[in-house]
């Protein structure tokens, strides 16, 4: 039985409390707030203030905050007691990820389920992609600032060890934005969200070979031992959930809000060499499934005051982005669904949640559009 110092009392310490593997003890309580100073005792436990907390007998301090610069000012504050740090597990990201043991993989494999058809990509997907709207049968992978080569690794792994489940798949759907190839989740804080991708694997990639990197997969994995067995959401993964409301019109006149983010204008040259052959590796494994298998390639669209101030960047963006995809062996019949170069659709402020991502609205209207595409342009 590991020994647990609950640190911070609030209604996130209850919470973490009730979640706690049964592996895990807790045997006292502690908050340096000056408020508790004089208690001795805390729910029939011991409570240790600065000086009584050095000699109390632990496995980990478990630092209950679910606001990450105020978990930071208590790792600093037990650290300078001269805790050892391997021994203080901070929480705060439990509170922010949206799946943070589990992966829709699992999910696809715990379903058992023949699809016709996968998707795979990033948040434009994973809230714009509505299956219930589409007349073929699709399992969505999708997942925010997910790369390619996360969905490569995952397919693969698939491929290996699930391959009866891809028996009926007919169509593999890539929501492609035009950065996506100087786009490497390791290499951001978007990590931090995707933790079990990577742990599946041991292998985090540029994540993992910094010394914060290292650290931060230390304590994701003790996280894991205390929670894994009861901290899921309720909601499923695999569900069609979108944001029903949030229209962006409120902003519409700060242009500076509308601004790309330096992956769309700054080039990581290493990242695109990268990727460039991970992709033509993800090619080749979807091509493996079935040789007669159809690829989509869907680029989402944006708001129009979003193209307008990035119209640079996007252009450019855009010419290396064909360029990439035309020089990849099998790629030849692929199926480009562009609905920023198809000017024909377009969609009002009203459709988006910010300037990049659609609303409930947004995603309905779209995925009708995107189903009736698929039923002329792809389908058998």
């Amino acid at each position: 039985m590991n020994k647990v110092i609950l640190y911070g009392i609030n209604r996130f310490q209850n919470k973490l409390e009730n979640l706690l593997s049964s592996k895990y003890e807790v045997t006292g309580y502690s908050d340096f707030d000056k408020k508790f100073e004089k208690i001795k005792y805390y729910e029939y436990k011991p409570f240790y203030n600065e000086e009584s907390l050095m000699n109390a007998d632990y496995d980990y301090i478990v630092i209950c905050n679910s606001n990450k610069k105020e978990s930071e000012k208590s790792l600093i504050a037990l650290r300078n007691l001269g805790i050892d740090e391997c021994k203080i597990i901070q929480t705060y990201c439990l509170s922010w990820n949206e799946r943070m043991f589990r992966t829709t993989f699992d999910d696809f494999i715990n379903l058992n389920q023949n699809f016709e058809g996968l998707v795979f990509g990033m948040s434009y997907s994973r809230f714009a992609f509505l299956t219930h709207f589409f007349d073929k049968n699709f399992f969505k992978f999708s997942l925010g600032g997910v790369d390619l080569y996360t969905d490569k690794k995952w397919l693969s792994y698939i491929t290996d060890n699930h391959k009866e489940l891809l028996s009926s798949v007919k169509y593999v759907v890539l929501d492609l934005p035009y950065y996506i190839f100087n786009w490497d989740i390791t290499s951001t804080s978007q990590i931090f969200y995707r933790m079990a991708y990577f742990d599946k694997f041991d292998n985090y990639r540029k994540f993992g070979e910094s010394t914060s990197g290292q650290k931060y997969i230390s304590n994701y994995r003790v996280l894991k031992d205390m929670f894994e067995e009861r901290f899921e959401s309720n909601k499923s993964v695999y569900s069609n959930n979108y944001y029903e409301n949030g229209q962006m019109l409120k902003k519409a006149n700060d242009e500076s809000y509308f601004a790309a983010s330096g992956i769309w204008y700054k080039r990581y040259e290493n990242t695109i060499l990268e990727n460039i052959q991970i992709f033509q590796e993800f090619i080749t494994l979807i091509k493996q499934i079935n040789p007669d298998i159809k690829i989509a390639a869907v680029t989402y669209p944006y708001c129009q005051k979003f193209l307008e101030v990035n119209k640079e960047h996007i252009s450019n963006l855009q010419k290396e982005f064909y360029h990439i995809i035309n020089n990849t062996k099998g790629c030849e019949n692929i199926k480009i669904f562009d609905f920023i170069k198809d000017t024909r659709y377009k969609f009002d402020d009203t459709c988006f949640r910010d300037a990049t991502h659609f609303n409930g609205k947004g995603a309905e209207l779209f995925s009708h559009i995107l189903n009736k595409k698929f039923n002329d342009e792809l389908y058998d």
